[in-house]
């Protein structure tokens, strides 16, 4: 295993402007990593802080010229979307960024080539767990080598991209690795950048503050079932792995990128409540769902190729995203300016 030199080219982060791109950028600006982010949108706040320069990446010949000028060295790619029932409400939407957009980035590469001798970034791209789908037995641990079988679009056009990626880079003998990301929540270093709410952790911190803020002694934290179990990761471990696998470089492929253990969903609802200002009453709203099977995944190939481990608790982590909520809610109403 060779160990690279992030300072030739410099790192590219795409979706720079979201969770996981713009915590990416925080560490490697922290450690002094020459480092551009990416994003369709750099007008927001967090853009202009992070000086995210404009890049469509589902846009051919943009990408390809945005590549040829910058010629990075290392390619972080965490554009995409997310969000399931996105992804379900418009396919072909989603197919064009969580697909096409990485053969782009592939393209862009071997095109630079031509023009470039030499040439031969590292490249990791985000997949997720849900391309495994529901396991076959009551506690399957699943590893890179499960069978899978996503249940939704969101994992089948994650699968899809996964193996064109994967397939494309041994033909062109590029570096790529590809991370099978499990549930991740938390908060920035810089405590101003959180997964956006329709996600667990954040709807539930949300609803906390919002309850915090409307200066009652107490109010209904409405859920729906969450009787199955998941391994929660803080998004500093997630981006910590991540960074550790292009730097030290093992062999190139998938990585399970997940906490150790899985957890009770409920075990997130007793830390918020445990932590709230006032007393709530947990309802459970069937209409949101019946729940799911246990999900258990193992982390052990990254932790062996590359010495990475999890350091961030689940109990550090919950709380971190209600204290990032009760900010947005006085943020969001006129009582603090920044976050």
């Amino acid at each position: 295993m060779s160990e690279k030199n992030f300072e030739y080219g410099g790192v590219m982060v795409t979706g720079a402007g979201g969770f996981l791109g713009g915590t990416a950028m925080e560490h490697l600006l922290a450690s002094g990593k020459k480092v551009v982010g990416t994003d369709r949108n750099v007008e927001s706040v967090l853009a202009k802080k992070l000086h995210l320069r404009q890049l469509d990446i589902t846009h051919h010949g943009e990408t390809c010229k945005f590549i040829l000028d910058l010629l990075p060295e290392t390619i972080l790619h965490f554009a995409g979307i997310a969000m399931l029932r996105e992804v379900a409400s418009d396919e072909e939407m989603g197919k064009r960024i969580n697909v096409d957009a990485v053969i782009n980035l592939l393209d862009a590469i071997v095109n630079a080539r031509r023009s470039v001798a030499g040439y031969s970034p590292v490249i990791l791209v985000a997949g997720t767990v849900e391309q495994f789908g529901d396991p076959s037995t009551p506690g399957e641990i699943f590893t890179e080598q499960s069978t899978r079988n996503p249940v939704n679009p969101y994992g089948r056009q994650k699968q899809e991209m996964a193996a064109r990626f994967l397939e494309r880079c041994h033909q062109e003998k590029i570096r790529g690795y590809v991370v099978l990301q499990g549930q991740v929540s938390g908060v920035s270093l810089s405590g101003e950048i959180s997964q956006r709410t329709g996600f667990l952790i954040p709807d539930l911190a949300s609803q906390v503050a919002t309850i915090e803020a409307g200066g009652k002694d107490r109010g209904d934290l409405i859920t729906g079932v969450l009787d199955n179990k998941r391994p929660i990761l803080d998004v500093n471990d997630a981006i910590r792995a991540y960074l550790e696998l292009v730097q030290k470089m093992p062999a190139p492929g998938e990585y399970i990128v997940c906490a150790e253990k899985s957890v009770p969903l409920t075990d997130v609802l007793d830390i918020l409540i445990r932590n709230s200002h006032a007393q709530l009453i947990h309802k459970i709203d069937r209409s949101r769902g019946a729940g799911y099977s246990d999900r258990f995944y193992s982390p052990k190939k990254i932790m062996t190729a590359t010495g990475w481990k999890p350091e961030v608790d689940l109990e550090t982590t919950v709380k971190r995203v209600l204290e990032f909520q009760r900010r947005y809610w006085k943020k969001q109403n006129g009582q603090i300016k920044n976050l």
